[in-house]
């Protein structure tokens, strides 16, 4: 068999090791058997990439925004600043993902909401909380989300558009 077979087949056997496809010691039996005994598994392992982790650390960012803003003796001026870095670093991972052609769903919901949650914390520091303002504030918010979700053709944010609106309607009529 020649080498460039070989080098698929191990890789492949070693696709079905990391994944659980087959029992370890049957994978270990089939390498062994294709690298002749000689296994040099670091040679075929797939290298760690950054891109993989990107969304986990994204994911805390609303957590990490939570605590920072409501449970913390922070200034304002200090939150805020804060919870716009982890903001900005959200969009520009949305944007590299948009770039590259990978899924932009969980860190365009995290970018939304940290905007959002932004938002709503500066209007209401200064206006002093005052309800029109704030109302206003959750009104653009769900206007750029209808906006993207018919640019971006995503659903769930033409629903979440929408649902913002219709609770916006419903505090102030009922």
């Amino acid at each position: 068999m020649n080498k460039e077979k070989k080098t698929i087949i191990i890789e492949e056997i070693l696709h079905w090791k990391r994944n659980k496809m087959l029992p370890h010691t049957y994978c270990d039996f089939l390498l062994a058997l294709y690298t002749e005994g000689n296994v040099e598994q670091s040679k075929y392992r797939k290298k760690f990439s950054f891109n993989h982790i990107l969304p986990f650390i994204i994911a805390l960012f609303l957590p990490l925004t939570l605590i920072v803003t409501y449970f913390t003796e922070f200034s304002f001026i200090l939150q805020m600043l804060i919870v716009s870095i982890f903001l900005i670093f959200s969009l520009i991972i949305t944007a590299f993902f948009y770039k590259n052609n990978r899924t932009i769903h969980l860190s365009l919901s995290v970018s939304a909401i940290l905007l959002l949650i932004l938002t709503i914390d500066v209007v209401e520091y200064m206006t002093g909380g005052n309800k029109l303002f704030l109302s206003l504030t959750i009104f653009a918010n769900c206007c750029l989300w209808i906006y993207l979700s018919r640019k971006l053709r995503l659903i769930y944010l033409l629903i979440s558009g929408i649902i913002g609106f219709l609770s916006l309607l419903f505090v102030y009529f009922f």
